[in-house]
């Protein structure tokens, strides 16, 4: 991959709806726990790729975490 495909791919995952939803637990919604594990691992590890910041995946959700 190039640079121009992975900042192509993490627009993607910045654009997929279901990485901004609340944080999913195992015990309401399992599959969407999966889904958002995996958009923020690939979006985290494109981002370490390039040697950019890396995008608070709390704060896009809306999340207090401190």
């Amino acid at each position: 991959m190039n640079t121009e495909e992975i900042q192509k791919r993490i627009n993607e995952i910045l654009a997929d709806e279901r990485i901004s939803y609340k944080s999913a637990n195992l015990y309401t919604n399992g599959p969407l726990v999966v889904i958002q594990t995996s958009l923020a691992t690939e979006l985290h590890t494109l981002q370490r790729v390039l040697g950019v910041e890396l995008t608070d995946i709390h704060k896009l959700r809306g999340e207090d975490f401190k």
